[in-house]
């Protein structure tokens, strides 16, 4: 990918969920993200609910991200979970799983977007849900 994780979303450490985008299409995209002993969405050797849900929000800034960029904006918009749907958690990854995360993107409409996201590890599905995200737009 062209650009860095930190090129592509405002969130730094300690709350940087995704290390790196992988691939990007129109309207899609996918992450990847260490669950490291040390993060902070970690207890007792596996990641949160609140860690895999900002890994996919942050998965799906990313490529809004690239987007942006693309087109010749300055930095990555702004966004922020509105509503999480649907979640369903199958099971928690553990610390040294390597989390896959896969957004697709539904409808957009006045700055919100619906985005739907699946995180593996390896080939199983760890979690999947529905989020709405508010973007915030450029006052240019």
């Amino acid at each position: 990918m062209e650009y860095s994780i930190k090129e592509l979303i405002p969130q730094r450490e300690p709350f940087l969920m995704v290390d790196e985008l992988l691939d990007v299409a129109e309207g899609s995209g996918t992450s990847t993200f260490e669950v490291t002993k040390d993060n902070v969405l970690t207890s007792e050797g596996m990641l949160s609910e609140a860690g895999i849900i900002e890994n996919m929000a942050q998965t799906a800034a990313a490529v809004a991200g690239y987007h942006h960029l693309k087109e010749g904006a300055l930095c990555p918009p702004l966004g922020m979970i509105g509503e999480l749907r649907d979640f369903v958690l199958h099971s928690y990854p553990k610390v040294g799983d390597c989390l896959r995360t896969i957004v697709s993107k539904g409808i957009t409409a006045c700055g919100i977007s619906v985005v739907r996201a699946t995180t593996y590890v390896d080939d199983a599905v760890v979690a999947e849900s529905t989020i709405k995200i508010f973007i915030e737009e450029d006052d240019d």
